[in-house]
């Protein structure tokens, strides 16, 4: 753990922080003129996702489910934010490109989102699905790939720990970013380990923002 990073933080670390980073730079290679949608984009790895999205030359879209939590992203370096229960975030992604749409999206929700994002996607756009919160997605017609020439990809972590040079890329790049000021790591709140029920009954709220820390 570098000596800039507390033990809490680097307790919230490894997957959000990962997860975020390979999704945009191993199995997408996010730069300059792109435009990334985030989910959920308050949570543990959309917050995260934002600033490494930012730190690379995007132009970052947030959807969230409250103002407070579209204040918060824009804290950390959003472009935009929408709310997704005020209204629908395809259409209001695809107002905010002109039309064009977004050239990545991040999908951890999916049942609710993954269809309606095919639809703000601009050609040769990328929808990675790495969860599913919302629920599992209906199967895919791989023939509404054929509209716009996109691709829908799936990511774990796990994958990446098979590759340790990969692996190691990721460690070093996102110390090097959090070092830099770039990014930094958000603990919306820390629970006894007692409270571990607590802890899960507070994420299941929809009130948490960033990553919850257990503590022993």
């Amino acid at each position: 753990i570098p000596d800039s990073i507390s033990f809490e933080h680097a307790a919230a670390f490894p997957v959000q922080v990962l997860t975020a980073w390979h999704m945009l730079h191993t199995s997408h290679q996010t730069g300059p003129g792109q435009t990334v949608l985030v989910h959920s984009a308050a949570g543990g790895v959309g917050i995260v996702a934002v600033q490494i999205a930012k730190a690379a030359g995007a132009r970052v879209i947030g959807t969230v489910s409250s103002a407070s939590k579209a204040a918060l992203i824009k804290e950390y370096g959003a472009d935009d934010a929408i709310n997704y229960v005020a209204g629908d975030f395809a259409a209001e992604a695809n107002r905010l490109t002109g039309g064009r749409g977004v050239d990545l999206i991040l999908d951890a929700v999916g049942a609710t989102t993954m269809d309606k994002g095919l639809t703000c996607l601009a050609p040769f756009g990328h929808l990675i699905l790495y969860g599913r919160a919302g629920g599992p997605p209906e199967p895919l017609n791989l023939f509404r790939l054929f509209e716009k020439s996109i691709k829908v990809s799936g990511f774990v972590l796990y994958t990446v720990t098979a590759v340790p040079d990969a692996m190691r890329r990721g460690i070093e790049e996102s110390f090097k970013l959090i070092a830099q000021g770039k990014v930094k790591l958000l603990v919306g709140k820390s629970f006894p380990l007692a409270q571990a029920a607590d802890a899960h009954k507070f994420m299941e709220s929809r009130q948490s923002t960033g990553k919850l820390v257990l503590i022993p």
